[in-house]
């Protein structure tokens, strides 16, 4: 009788640690690109199961790249972080209050990368639900983030779409809520919006117009 005996535990804290790296953000520990768009898909899916409404959010850090600029991409990554911790506490446990079990909103916070953060909203009863849920994290924002002797203040523009309100398409619903986190962006910042149809209207009539103006170009169409 021939006994081997191997120890597993290093190769199993290596999967583990592969795993890690392959769904988690280094930095923040959140849910990264990949696992965002997993668990939207697994939350989409339980929606159209339960036939409640579940929002998307993408929150990205206004003017992000002059703290980067000023004051270096140490301080930036310590930004960061304070925001992954004011963005964690605001969202947990916020919509359980006074709510059954089955009933409380659940949160899924990812960072794509960058400035850019995402939210997953589930069982949220509409649009005022998801907005309550944005306010709530723009304030938890306002509280001034303190670097050695510097005070930063920060905040946030917001794009929201609604499942399946806005489409039930992984990709589009994606690609909505970047289209209202613009809109935020151009009306001044540290405010949210609502994806709506117009916005798909108008982001396509700028897309044809860069294109006439293009080809106008290369066939010399200007005239002073």
């Amino acid at each position: 009788v021939v006994v081997r005996v191997r120890d597993g535990s290093e190769h199993a804290e290596t999967q583990e640690k592969l795993r890690q790296m392959a769904n988690y953000d280094s930095l923040t520990g959140l849910p990264n690109r990949a696992l965002f768009r997993d668990r939207l898909g697994q939350a989409m899916a339980r929606a159209s199961r339960s036939g409640r409404a579940m929002a998307l959010m993408f929150l990205d850090l206004d003017r992000f790249k002059v703290v980067n600029d000023d004051l270096g991409h140490e301080v930036g990554d310590r930004l960061l972080q304070h925001v992954t911790k004011a963005l964690t506490q605001c969202l947990r446990g916020g919509d359980s209050i006074g709510r059954d079990a089955a009933d409380a909103a659940s949160h899924t916070l990812s960072r794509l990368g960058g400035d850019e953060f995402t939210v997953i909203v589930e069982n949220v009863g509409g649009a005022e639900d998801a907005a309550n849920v944005a306010r709530r994290m723009l304030e938890a924002l306002n509280e001034p983030f303190r670097v050695d002797e510097e005070e930063i203040v920060i905040s946030a523009s917001i794009g929201i779409s609604m499942y399946p309100t806005d489409d039930v398409d992984l990709d589009t619903l994606i690609r909505h809520t970047d289209m209202a986190m613009y809109r935020s962006k151009s009306l001044g910042r540290g405010t949210y919006s609502f994806f709506s149809d117009d916005l798909t209207a108008a982001v396509t009539a700028r897309v044809s117009l860069e294109g006439s103006l293009r080809r106008a170009i290369e066939r010399q169409e200007f005239v002073l």
